[in-house]
């Protein structure tokens, strides 16, 4: 039956569907889901305590021959893993790696811009990335799901972590944060306020990736 679900850490729409056997893309355009589409706008990025409502799912009646074998199979929508990877701030370009996901193994390449991106169980909540280069193996831990948006500053810390900038405890008064956005700003052609403005967020998401 329909209900509403109150996002955890960890939870995306994606897993959300999966958990109820519904795809994405029905959970995320239910007209109920309007103000949080208009407050997210990506259903990959949840905070917690979200609440999602989750329809009923659709009853398909199928007519077979009883004295016949069937077999019938489920759909299911995966996620898509989108990374970039940086050494130094600048791209891991044409680097193999390998991406271990719930016992699933992956092999690929980053492309110019040091991204990869992967399609993964839907309800995945970590992985393991291994890096190739020069018979060289770098292994990354990665927790999926636990972005916050980028209009929380848990968010903000999280992605300028990601990007290679030093934020300290991430309050938005500290000297390490100031000193990371100032950082941030001053190599993404801002004004090196080290204050955490509108235009910034935007920037720290458009550099993050999301």
């Amino acid at each position: 039956m329909c209900a509403w679900w109150r996002a955890k850490q960890g939870d995306c729409i994606s897993s959300i569907a999966h958990e109820n056997g519904l795809f994405w893309e029905t959970v995320w355009n239910d007209p109920n889901n309007q103000e949080l589409r208009n407050l997210r706008k990506d259903p990959n990025i949840l905070l917690e305590g979200d609440q999602v409502f989750v329809p009923d799912l659709r009853r398909r009646v199928i007519s077979r021959a009883v004295d016949q074998r069937h077999r019938f199979r489920v759909k299911s929508s995966p996620a898509r893993l989108r990374l970039r990877v940086t050494a130094n701030k600048q791209p891991r370009a044409n680097t193999r790696y390998t991406l271990i996901v719930d016992g699933q193994v992956f092999f690929g390449t980053t492309d110019a811009d040091g991204r990869l991106q992967q399609f993964i169980p839907p309800n995945a909540k970590s992985a393991k990335l291994v890096l190739i280069s020069d018979g060289v193996c770098q292994t990354q831990d990665l927790n999926l799901g636990y972005m916050d948006p980028i209009t929380e500053v848990s968010g903000v810390r999280l992605r300028l972590i990601n990007l290679g900038y030093d934020c300290g405890s991430g309050d938005p008064a500290s000297p390490e944060m100031r000193q990371a956005l100032r950082d941030f700003q001053s190599d993404h052609g801002l004004p090196a306020t080290g204050e955490l403005n509108d235009a910034t967020r935007s920037q720290i998401q458009q550099a993050h990736g999301s």
